[in-house]
This record gives C-alpha cells, sequence and structure tokens, in this order.
C-alpha cells in the first residue's frame, strides 16, 4: 500500500539513467542501487534529519556512494546539505548534471574518489573534516580524483560563522557497499571527528549480530554466568561490541532482496547508531581494543587463554573485573555482555 504522503522523488528509471552513463554494475563496487521509496523513506526519517530552532541552519549529512541518486533526492528535499563520496568516475557527470541546481547553490557537494582514502590510517582526514565542518558553500561543482587534495586547511571550506548550514556535526546516512561495512563502521566510530548519527544499509544477518543484547540483569553484577551463556540467544563479536561501546544500535526495518537492481542475494536491513561519542582517550580506545581482538583471536578458545598474549598488567585488570561480575574462568568473549567490556576500559 502506498503512503499518502510522498518525498516528491521521481520515479526510478533505470533504464533512462543507464542511458545517461552508458555503463553496467560493477559487481567490484558493490554496486546494489536502491530503488524502494519505502526504504528510502524510512532511512531519511531514521536519520531525524531538520532544522536548527535556534540558527534556522540545515544539517550536513555524508553519503558513501549516491549511486543513481535516488536516496540523494530524498536527502536534499529534507533540506540538508550533502557533501556524497562516488569512487565510479562513469557516475560522475551524471550526478552532476542530476543535481545541478543544488551543486550551485552550495547543497550538494560531489566528491570523486574512495571514502577510505579520507577516513584511516593513511587517509586524507583533515580535508574532509574540514567539508563537514564548514558553513560556507562549495566553490567547484564536483571535485575528481586529482582534484581533492583541494580541500585542505587553507581551503574556502574551514570553518565559518556565514553560510546556510548548521555547524554542529554531521550524520553518516547511505547506502553503502556491503564488502566494506565493517571498514565504514569501525573507522567512523574511532576517528576524532565521528558523525552524530549513523544510518547506513547493511545485510540483515550483519545488523542483527550487531544488535544482539545481553541477559539483563547480569551487567549490574547480580546475574549469574552459566544461566547467562544458556539462555543467550545471540553471542557479542568483535564488530557488535564495537559499535556498542560507541553508541547505540537498532534495526529500523528490514529491505528484501527486491528493493535492489541488482538485487543482492540476501535481505538488508537499515541500521541506525545514535547517540555516538568516544567512551575513553585515545590511548584507551587503542589499548580497548587490543584487548578485544586478541579475546577474539580464537573463538574456541577461553577468553584468558586468549589474552595470554597480553601484558601481565591487562591481564590482572581483566581478570579481576571477570571475577567482580562472578564469571568462571572457561568464559568466552563472545558470551560478555557490553556492560562488562565498558568496566575493563
Amino acid at each position: 500500500m502506498r503512503m499518502k504522503k510522498s518525498l516528491g522523488l521521481k520515479k526510478f528509471s533505470e533504464k533512462n539513467f543507464s542511458s545517461e552513463t552508458s555503463f553496467n554494475k560493477k559487481k567490484s563496487l558493490g554496486q546494489n542501487f536502491l530503488k524502494s521509496e519505502k526504504a528510502v523513506r524510512q532511512i531519511v526519517e531514521a536519520g531525524e534529519l531538520g532544522v536548527s530552532v535556534k540558527q534556522g541552519k540545515q544539517e550536513t549529512v555524508l553519503e558513501i556512494g549516491p549511486g543513481m541518486g535516488v536516496l540523494t533526492s530524498a536527502l536534499l528535499e529534507k533540506g540538508a546539505r550533502v557533501i556524497a563520496i562516488e569512487k565510479d568516475d562513469r557516475l560522475i557527470i551524471p550526478l552532476s548534471i542530476k543535481f545541478h541546481k543544488e551543486i550551485k547553490s552550495g547543497q550538494f557537494v560531489l566528491i570523486h574518489g574512495d571514502v577510505l582514502d579520507f577516513v584511516g590510517k593513511d587517509a586524507m582526514l583533515p580535508s574532509l573534516v574540514n567539508l563537514l565542518s564548514s558553513t560556507q558553500v562549495a566553490q567547484e561543482p564536483f571535485l575528481r580524483k586529482e582534484n581533492n587534495k583541494k580541500i585542505n586547511k587553507n581551503s574556502p571550506y574551514e570553518n565559518s560563522k556565514d553560510g546556510p548550514y548548521e555547524n554542529n556535526g554531521y550524520k553518516l546516512i547511505a547506502n553503502i557497499p556491503y564488502y566494506i561495512t565493517g571498514e565504514i563502521i569501525e573507522r567512523f566510530h574511532t576517528i576524532e571527528n565521528q558523525p552524530k548519527t549513523i544510518v547506513i544499509l547493511v545485510q540483515k544477518e550483519v545488523a542483527q549480530r550487531i544488535v544482539t543484547k545481553s541477559a539483563p540483569g547480569l551487567e549490574k553484577g547480580i546475574g549469574k554466568a552459566n544461566s547467562y551463556i544458556k539462555d543467550r540467544q545471540g553471542k557479542e563479536s568483535i564488530l557488535s561490541i564495537a559499535v556498542k561501546m560507541y553508541g547505540n544500535p537498532k534495526i529500523v526495518s528490514i529491505v528484501p532482496m527486491g528493493a535492489f537492481v541488482p538485487a543482492p542475494n540476501v535481505d538488508s536491513a537499515i541500521l541506525s547508531i545514535n547517540n555516538i561519542k568516544h567512551f575513553g582517550t585515545q590511548k584507551q580506545e587503542k589499548e580497548f581494543f587490543t584487548i578485544l581482538r586478541a579475546s577474539f583471536a580464537h573463538k574456541r578458545k577461553y577468553m584468558l587463554s586468549n589474552i595470554k598474549t597480553l601484558p601481565i598488567n591487562i591481564q590482572k585488570r581483566v581478570m579481576e573485573v571477570l571475577i567482580k561480575y562472578k564469571y568462571p574462568e572457561s568464559i568466552r568473549a563472545e558470551d560478555i555482555p557490553v556492560a562488562i567490556w565498558k568496566d575493563i576500559v
């Protein structure tokens, strides 16, 4: 049943867009373009985009892989400033033509490049940070890979009190390529300039593993480990713990395979992560992930056996936390809820 209220999206036409771009979708880029208006509406609603009441300024959204621009259109119609990073060079010209008015007004900025080149250890992170925190409009319609260096600390995108956009963080809202799901989640949670909110499409099973819940009561130290392990419906993973250490994840809805072109082999889910913030200093977070990765190094081994590769003082700290919550030495890392992991930091 169609919703009465429409986002005003232009009717999806794969044929028309393909004729403009003259290309076949690349599996190597994980290109599964979203065509469902219902799914687009749910993603936008989950992003909770709005106007700053005090300043009358719009929010900034980072979109990874705009593809045919279906989600982009909906975000722009909400009044958000959209900064989109597209890796496929065949899509740059069609997207710049489709959104030429928004590019001219500064509401839409299209960057030609790989998002992983902007976020991470060897990335051009300051460039992206300046662009995301800027309140000014762009001076160029789009940026090709060789021109990305133009966005730097001395660029016209530096922070300014002028401009129609909110300078209070940004939101990551995107239909990302599934093969970089883990990379995207890890990098955007651990960088200094984190997004306030993340709303992304991921494989359904991945989303379900991320939001798996611990048994009630144990995080307060009043549960019994054996009954807890027996009653668990899900197991934690490095990814699920990492996400919940930084924010609050939830599944907004399930998106069927047929909502995409071409259709993937599995159903998807809209995953939202809210209230994102750092849980420690850079040093503390780095040490925590060292402990976390060591704890999951060998899935069949007990946690205490896995962390024997770590310094004695760290092993002692972990042991003290397990004793505090009355865990047996035979506990595995996947059976420990996030609340206890937070006590290890």
